[in-house]
């Protein structure tokens, strides 16, 4: 998507189904591109170019990452809203009887303004990802600046460019992605109905989580608390990606038991309060 009109890309290791809904990912995201074959090799070809590829205004990349790792250590760490993060720097712990075994976290930083573009950025990074492994790296994250202000394109375009991309590359067995941004708000049921990709519960999951784990308490709170107090857990200073291991996202979800997880998670935050959550949020994104 970032060479000029009418590139011709091949792709032989796609099937031509793959190829097209790729193109209508990138379609929708503002790329004009073209599924086509030629001597049944798959190909996509782009009619219109794209805005300019970065933004020399936006956050540099040690800004994102000391607030990134403030992050961590505050809401993954410290309010334990991920128990197999061990630190900013590691996560993947606690899972040794899965055979998974604490590895550093790999940071990146992304300048790009537009959603193909950033993905490309994106298939960066997994590419080190993937061909370093579990033992190099236990999780990516990825900070794209340019969308801290664009909640909708984050959850409507680049998300779902995402999903279709790993898919189209079949590797969505070998990794998943969950989607962080500074005003993340859970998607409506609606949407995550067939957007369920990257995102936090909704409401009525969280509530039945609750229930299930015995915090009557808070599956009492109404829609609204549970919403903010979901989508907090995804509120990180900037637009970010985080890229895991699907075998140590199976393996922590054996380890954790859903319904206990959420409700702790949830007590946690209920029990800070929305004020002091705000307030350390805040700070975070001028540090």
């Amino acid at each position: 998507v970032a060479e000029a009109d009418d590139a011709v890309l091949a792709l032989p290791e796609l099937s031509e189904a793959d190829a097209r809904r790729l193109a209508a990912s990138l379609e929708a995201a503002g790329a004009a591109v073209e599924a086509s074959a030629t001597r049944r090799v798959p190909t996509l070809t782009k009619r219109r170019a794209l805005p300019p590829a970065a933004d020399d205004e936006v956050e540099t990349a040690d800004a994102c990452r000391r607030r990134t790792e403030a992050f961590v250590a505050r809401v993954l760490v410290g309010l334990r809203q991920c128990p197999f993060t061990a630190s900013p720097r590691e996560a993947g712990v606690g899972l040794e009887e899965f055979d998974v075994h604490g590895a550093p976290i790999l940071y990146a930083h992304s300048r790009c303004t537009s959603a193909p573009r950033l993905v490309s950025d994106v298939w960066t990074t997994i590419g080190e990802f993937l061909a370093q492994g579990e033992a190099a790296y236990s999780s990516v994250l990825l900070t794209a600046p340019a969308f801290d202000e664009d909640l909708e394109t984050w959850v409507e375009a680049v998300f779902p460019l995402l999903e279709e991309s790993l898919v189209a590359a079949r590797v969505s067995r070998d990794i998943g992605i969950v989607c962080f941004h500074p005003r993340y708000e859970t998607p409506s049921e609606k949407w995550l109905a067939t957007h369920r990709f990257g995102h936090m519960y909704a409401p009525t999951t969280l509530r039945r989580y609750c229930a299930e784990a015995g915090a009557e308490d808070l599956a009492a709170l109404p829609d609204d608390d549970l919403r903010y107090y979901g989508s907090y857990m995804r509120r990180s200073p900037h637009a970010t990606i985080n890229v895991l291991w699907s075998r140590q996202l199976a393996a922590a979800e054996r380890r954790r038991e859903s319904a206990g997880f959420y409700a702790r998670n949830l007590r946690r935050l209920a029990d800070t309060g929305r004020a002091r959550l705000e307030e350390a949020a805040a700070g975070e994104r001028v540090t």
